[in-house]
């Protein structure tokens, strides 16, 4: 949603093709916080009173980067206990590269 600007991730009606129109009615994006069993939106939403939405959950805190961490640490222990050797001469490009 590069173009225009305003809240919730939506843009301003100006900015948008008609197909683009169509659908900036149906698509808001926006975070929300889940404290005693509600999501309260960061944003106001652009809703009708009662209305009925779908719900696609994905969280946006710094979990991911102590997992992300704690697997980049494994995969560099990983690669650090590799041993690799060779008893000869390296092959030559047209070795590597032989097509019969």
């Amino acid at each position: 949603m590069g173009r225009g600007s305003g809240g919730c991730g939506t843009i301003s009606e100006e900015a948008l093709t008609p197909s683009e129109r169509r659908m900036s009615r149906m698509v808001q994006v926006t975070e929300a916080v889940f404290s005693q069993g509600v999501l309260k939106p960061v944003d106001a939403l652009q809703l009708r009173e009662q209305q009925r939405v779908r719900l696609i959950i994905e969280a946006v805190d710094g979990g991911q980067d102590a997992d992300r961490a704690a697997a980049l640490k494994r995969l560099r222990a990983g690669i650090a206990s590799m041993r690799f050797s060779s008893s000869g001469p390296l092959p030559t490009r047209d070795e590597l590269h032989d097509r019969s």
